[in-house]
């Protein structure tokens, strides 16, 4: 007979090593802090949840409690609920997908960049600050910074609020 799967309901911490290839870590739901360390190869951080996101290269924290310290990740997957939710990802400059779920859904990024949002996708001037694929967000706040900053929104119908830093944007 097959060995039943451990249950993991009352763990609040974890730390997870990928091997030598691709790795993908599924932290949906999770509620507790975690550490991820990608190792080699292309590797992809999970997250499904109502709840907003906050990502950057090294953290990824949920407004539902999880804290997940991420090592050598290269790729994100983040998923909301049905609820308004958000995904700030400014401190973010690999590649993502962000998937709203429903309800009213934001992208947030604050960047000394040139940005293209469109209603699939933000890109930044040569990925520097993150290029990420985008699906039912319907809504964005998107900042320059102090140099002169392009922010294109032309191919996005929904709600975008487009604001300039200090340079002739």
């Amino acid at each position: 007979s097959a060995a039943a799967a451990p249950s993991l309901a009352n763990v609040k911490q974890a730390e997870l090593i990928g091997g030598g290839s691709a790795n993908t870590f599924d932290l949906s739901g999770w509620d507790g802090v975690a550490t991820v360390n990608g190792s080699s190869g292309t590797d992809t951080v999970l997250a499904s949840s109502d709840a907003d996101f906050v990502l950057s290269d090294s953290l990824l924290t949920m407004s539902t409690g999880g804290v997940i310290v991420l090592n050598d990740i290269q790729q994100a997957s983040l998923t909301g609920g049905g609820s308004d939710r958000s995904f700030t990802v400014s401190s973010w400059t690999r590649s993502a997908t962000l998937d709203g779920g429903g309800g009213k859904d934001t992208v947030i990024s604050a960047n000394d960049t040139n940005f293209v949002l469109s209603d699939s996708s933000l890109t930044t001037a040569g990925g520097a600050f993150g290029t990420f694929a985008l699906i039912r967000v319907n809504s964005a706040l998107l900042t320059g910074g102090s140099s002169d900053n392009s922010l294109d929104a032309r191919g996005f119908s929904g709600v975008a609020s487009l604001k300039g830093g200090g340079g002739n944007d």
